[in-house]
């Protein structure tokens, strides 16, 4: 026993920034490997290499992605864009009615009903630039109630 603990002290290197175990010959390339300071690619700001997967997750400057489209965004930009992107409308297969993105999953846990046909309606608007023409054509549509 004695052996082996004379070997593992003349050889062997406990990290001091992650605490493994490795030989004192790879000590420089273990430090290049796992604790040499790099720039985040999002942010600019220094990690060591075997935490940068941790800084990714909480960066700040990581891309967003927008939920409507799937596109991502920088941060300062992305509160912006999914104001518009959620406004935009998406026709409804089942009730034919424009649903605004932000609102769709809200409108699918809804009862949705089709809508029924119209009948034509008598009470059209018309417009025009003739009076006489808008005249003419609203005795038509009172007439036509009268039926």
């Amino acid at each position: 026993m004695i052996l082996h603990e004379r070997y593992c002290i003349r050889n062997l290197y406990r990290c001091k920034e992650c605490d493994k175990v490795i030989e004192k010959k790879d000590k420089k390339e273990h430090d290049l490997e796992f604790h040499t300071p790099v720039p985040c690619v999002h942010c600019i700001q220094l990690q060591q290499k075997n935490k940068m997967d941790e800084h990714l997750k909480i960066c700040s400057k990581k891309p967003k992605e927008c939920p409507y489209c799937e596109v991502e965004f920088k941060p300062e930009k992305f509160d912006g864009h999914i104001t518009i992107c959620g406004s935009k409308t998406t026709l409804c297969p089942k009730c034919e009615k424009y649903i605004q993105r932000k609102d769709w999953d809200v409108h699918q846990t809804l009862p949705c009903k089709p809508m029924e046909k119209a009948e034509p309606s008598v009470n059209k608007v018309v417009f025009s630039s003739n009076k006489l023409e808008q005249d003419r054509v609203q005795s038509k549509m009172s007439s036509n109630r009268r039926l």
